[in-house]
């Protein structure tokens, strides 16, 4: 019998076959694991991209590729393509780490006034059905995305609220920031949230043409209303988006490529609930990735 495998994980069959756990193939003959790269290093470089925006990219500085057929070039591209966490894993069974799936991650900051011009913004919500302090969190993300394909958070908010105050809050967002909607994760349904949305938006209206005048108040393009189904397959884009950590690591791969900056004011928010997941609360990191999909895979917003 011959069996050839990476270690994946602690727990997996090669693992327990490797440190001499398992208690099956007794026989066996270990040979391994051996890492793509010995004595592998690397480091992370910071340039400017077409936006102008800070752009970081993990670089092979040093090592000995193991065999000729995944030489260092071949281990670039993989880093490149595949995203450092999971090249790590994959090709250097490097899963002994402690610390959550961002800890290698230094996040790249822009100034408000260093910002490039987007070529869509939006605003998603990761919501809780209740204000109750057993409740779960609510979640907002804002950003946009550049010509280059460039995605920038501007503002991320968590906290205990009513739905229709969280949605208030979001709506008041897009309308700062000129998105062309407000997007919910709606696992709890689609149309209660946007039911509750149209009573939201009312009220904003209502606050600014108190708070504005005539000429400001009717220059606003009002956002318009779109949700997601995390769970199982979405009936509007047919999608299965996964778990949580599913969606959490697709976004990481964004990150590990350069291609994700936060503008300095409310970007703590995230980047604690980045390092801190999957420890909860989850909802601003969720709604962070609505974000972070729809604005990299664009799909028609439909009319309230």
């Amino acid at each position: 019998m011959l069996f050839i495998q990476n270690i994946i994980h602690n727990e997996s069959i090669a693992a327990r076959l490797g440190d001499g756990r398992a208690d099956f193939l007794m026989d066996r003959i270990v040979s391994g694991p051996f890492p793509a790269v010995d004595g592998l290093e690397y480091e992370a470089r910071t340039t400017k991209n077409e936006d102008g925006l800070p752009e970081s990219k993990f670089y092979i500085t040093h090592g000995v590729p193991t065999w000729v057929g995944q030489d260092l070039e071949t281990c670039q591209h993989q880093i490149n393509t595949w995203g450092l966490k999971a090249f790590l894993k994959e090709a250097q069974h490097d899963v002994e780490k402690s610390g959550g799936i961002w800890d290698h991650i230094d996040f790249m900051h822009v100034d408000y006034n260093d910002l490039p011009p987007f070529v869509r913004t939006a605003v998603w919500v990761d919501p809780a059905v209740s204000s109750t302090d057993e409740s779960d969190c609510q979640g907002i993300s804002a950003g946009g995305i550049t010509k280059h394909k460039k995605v920038v958070g501007l503002y991320w908010w968590e906290g205990i609220d009513s739905p229709e105050k969280a949605l208030e809050r979001a709506i008041l967002k897009a309308v700062e920031i000129r998105a062309t909607h407000v997007g919910v994760e709606s696992d709890q349904g689609g149309d209660t949230w946007k039911s509750v949305y149209l009573r939201a938006l009312q009220k904003i209206k209502e606050k600014l043409k108190k708070e504005l005048t005539p000429e400001r108040y009717n220059a606003i393009v009002w956002p318009r209303f779109t949700s997601r189904k995390a769970g199982g397959t979405d009936e509007t884009t047919g999608r299965a988006y996964g778990s949580k950590v599913e969606r959490n690591m697709k976004m990481l791969v964004d990150y590990e490529h350069g291609n994700v900056s936060h503008m300095i004011g409310t970007h703590k928010v995230i980047e604690k609930a980045l390092y801190r997941f999957a420890k909860p609360p989850l909802d601003v990191a969720d709604s962070w990735f609505w974000l972070w999909d729809d604005l990299k895979n664009p799909r028609v917003v439909t009319a309230m």
